[in-house]
């Protein structure tokens, strides 16, 4: 039993054991790897974050300015009505009789 115990206190003793430099060196380097990957995956993310919203912005614009140039051709028809409308009274067997 003695046996044993020593045997286990020895064991947990060299799991305490502190690192050497080269496993130190070793942990640093797998830190530092580890964290530059992490930054470039952040600097990835944040790239295509805004090409996200650029693409978004501009589909927008597109939107807009087709609504626009719809707007600008429905235009003169409303105009067109609105004359029509308005020289109506005016017309007589589809001549205008107009007194100025």
């Amino acid at each position: 039993k003695k046996e044993f115990e020593y045997e286990e206190s020895h064991r947990l003793k060299n799991m305490i054991k502190g690192l050497d430099d080269d496993e130190v060196d070793f942990l640093d380097l797998v830190d530092r790897t580890k964290m530059e990957e992490e930054r470039k995956k952040a600097v990835e993310e944040e790239r295509e974050i805004a090409d996200f919203r650029n693409r978004v912005a501009t589909l927008q614009e597109q939107g807009l300015e087709q609504r626009i140039q719809q707007e600008i051709r429905q235009q003169p028809l409303k105009i067109n009505n609105a004359v029509k409308t308005i020289l109506l009274p005016f017309t007589v067997g589809g001549h205008h009789k107009l007194n100025y």
